[in-house]
């Protein structure tokens, strides 16, 4: 049993890191290009297929975090079990909202952006701050993505790069929240957006270092 645990943190350590680092690329080539919103004519005008690509990546992401939140969860130590399966059902609740939203943007928005069908289309794209998606994709990364860190690393108890682990998940977690008040002031957002971008992959990446560690001690 744990070795099958620890195979599949391996694994999902893996898919979560390269896709982590996927996502990041793609958002920042879209966003790094992108003007004020005009309305959605205005958009469907000049918008291109690239631009949804983040959301495609992130159809593989989320699946990936949930596996490997749970591969931690077996991990934590009895005492601790309670804060890692919290950690575990926001993280269910993040991905399967934000996993809703990125579907809808690839298998909806995009295809009426296409064929020119644009009708009620401003409130449920991303490129539009004020609608409804973004507002939820914001309450899935910023609330929900954010305990769901938060929590698992509380659950982690250990020495060496287990520790740097839990100390970057509890980091993460808490500069997640920023994005929420980042609505009113923009710059509390960077904190969000650093973390997302650069603390959880060094995550990724140090925990496929432990689970491959783990699996060599096993063969």
């Amino acid at each position: 049993m744990k070795s099958l645990v620890t195979l599949t943190g391996y694994w999902s350590a893996i898919v979560f890191t390269l896709s982590l680092i996927g996502l990041n690329a793609a958002a920042a080539v879209t966003y790094s290009s992108a003007s004020a919103w005009q309305g959605i004519d205005a958009y469907a005008a000049t918008f291109s297929p690239i631009e949804f690509v983040a959301q495609a990546i992130g159809l593989v992401f989320l699946p990936a975090f949930v596996v490997m939140i749970v591969s931690l969860h077996h991990k934590a130590s009895g005492g601790r079990r309670i804060l890692s399966h919290l950690g575990v059902v926001f993280g269910v609740s993040f991905a399967t909202l934000v996993e809703a939203l990125y579907f809808l943007q690839v298998a909806v928005v995009l295809p009426n952006l296409s064929r020119g069908e644009t009708e009620h289309l401003g409130m449920i794209v991303f490129a539009n701050p004020a609608s409804a998606a973004w507002a939820l994709n914001i309450l899935g990364w910023g609330v929900f993505q954010g305990l769901a860190t938060l929590f698992v690393g509380l659950g982690l108890d250990g020495d060496g790069l287990v520790r740097w682990v839990r100390r970057l998940l509890l980091l993460n977690g808490g500069l997640s929240f920023l994005v929420i008040p980042g609505y009113v002031l923009p710059y509390l957002a960077l904190g969000s957006l650093f973390s997302w971008s650069a603390i959880l992959p060094v995550v990724g990446i140090l925990l496929t270092i432990i689970f491959r560690r783990s699996l060599r001690e096993r063969g």
